[in-house]
């Protein structure tokens, strides 16, 4: 079975996810993929090197209309702080 993504083998982490502030523009004129932007977070531990990680950023998303259900068009994805730590 492979990995879980965005996982290195053999390397044991805990993650936490979190998105929030979706903001959508209101009057998007009936123009489809209508714009949506959040923000978002991500906590990773690695409790072999008893390191904690932080990561943070925005979200851009593109909605589509199909049906009578929103779904996502494009995602686009910003990181803020630009430093990665390596395994």
């Amino acid at each position: 079975m492979a990995p879980p993504s965005g996982t290195v083998p053999g390397v044991q982490s805990a993650a936490s996810h979190l998105s929030s502030d979706y903001q959508g523009a209101a009057h998007h004129r009936g123009e489809w993929p209508a714009p949506l932007s959040s923000h978002w977070q991500v906590q990773s531990y690695r409790p072999e090197q008893h390191q904690a990680f932080t990561y943070f950023g925005f979200y851009e998303h593109g909605l589509r209309l199909e049906g009578d259900q929103l779904r996502i068009a494009r995602k686009k994805v910003l990181l803020l702080n630009d430093v990665v730590e390596a395994c």
